[in-house]
């Protein structure tokens, strides 16, 4: 069942320039000009390590490895590991509000990971010369705070899969085709290979897994609500051929009525999962930032996360690549994450 797709020329979005006006201080106002594409779905710091036996996620207590002192590492406990996932990514859709967004975390020094879809309506984005040159420069400028990542193939609803899927209950075959055409696309676009895949609408299946790995992707991010029906787990975990990295919490609170989160809110929740420990990781749509004041909403969640103790902010892709080599372990308390380098 392949898809085919015509690699038009994207529609361009005029008037906006490339990164200054993504990093500097100025709130430019929202545009519409373009379709909406939404899912169904909704300062670190640690403490040096003294235990010797983290526990894994699905494993007993283990011994952790001693830092090499050649390397100057340092193993560092940790109580929550924050991710920040922004989805939707796209050509000709509210890109002055996608480049205030991306001022945020700048700003802010909070890394994110945006999920870029890769064909839409028809055109490849890399057809869209400058979607892709702003977000070259963003990843050169910023290559610390911003990791791009696949986000489906051209974000359709495909299957009645847990109320609605692009990849879930699709055969291998063609999930493996439209992955590895995401996958280049994507690194034709932003100049960087991706290793994370966002599947739309959140869910996905072992085939997704399988076809991630196979085309050399290490981590799957859908929902927590879909991997706890689908897998048992929740947070990150590791099944079949990847790493995967569920979001925890979201921004708009009903997706009928398109209704969002209050500041108050979001620092609640926020604060609910740090008293548990373990992982907060939040999936927001750029497009519903288009107010000065849900920008603000936005660097109040991130400087309320920033004053918390024990906090580790990652990319999807930093998670998913430190749970494979084993510079993130899960313990009874958070994390203890291998700190440090040559």
């Amino acid at each position: 069942m392949a898809l085919a797709i015509a690699l038009g020329a994207a529609v361009g979005v005029g008037g906006v320039g490339v990164l200054d006006s993504a990093v500097g201080s100025t709130e430019p106002s929202a545009s519409a000009d373009g379709p909406r594409v939404t899912a169904h779905e909704l300062t670190a710091t640690g403490t040096e390590s003294t235990s010797s036996t983290p526990s894994d996620d699905a494993t007993a207590h283990t011994a952790t490895p001693a830092p090499s002192e050649a390397s100057n590492t340092t193993w560092r406990e940790y109580r929550l590991v924050v991710v920040f996932r922004n989805d939707d990514i796209q050509p000709s859709h509210e890109f002055s509000t996608m480049k205030a967004v991306d001022r945020v975390f700048v700003t802010e020094d909070v890394p994110v990971t945006n999920a870029v879809i890769p064909f839409l309506d028809g055109a490849a984005i890399s057809s869209s010369e400058e979607t892709c040159t702003y977000l070259r420069e963003l990843g050169r400028r910023h290559p610390d705070t911003f990791e791009f990542a696949v986000h489906g193939y051209s974000h359709e609803n495909r299957a009645e899969f847990f109320g609605g899927s692009e990849f879930g209950s699709i055969p291998y075959e063609t999930q493996r085709e439209w992955v590895a055409a995401g996958s280049e696309e994507l690194a034709a676009c932003t100049g960087t290979r991706p290793t994370t895949f966002v599947p739309p609408m959140n869910t996905y299946d072992e085939n997704t897994t399988r076809a991630v790995a196979d085309s050399e992707l290490e981590v799957v991010s859908g929902g927590s609500w879909f991997t706890r029906s689908y897998y048992g787990e929740t947070g990150v975990f590791r099944n079949g051929s990847a790493v995967h990295v569920a979001s925890t919490n979201g921004y708009v609170s009903n997706w009928t009525t398109m209704e969002t989160k209050s500041r108050a809110e979001l620092e609640a929740e926020f604060d609910e999962s740090y008293a548990e420990g373990g992982t907060y990781a939040m999936m927001i749509h750029y497009p519903d930032f288009d107010t000065p004041d849900r920008r603000a909403d936005l660097r109040a969640l991130l400087r309320h996360a920033k004053s918390h103790d024990g906090v580790r902010f990652m990319t999807v892709g930093e998670v998913g690549s430190r749970r494979s080599n084993g510079t993130l372990v899960r313990t009874d308390e958070g994390w203890r994450v291998l700190e440090g380098g040559a």
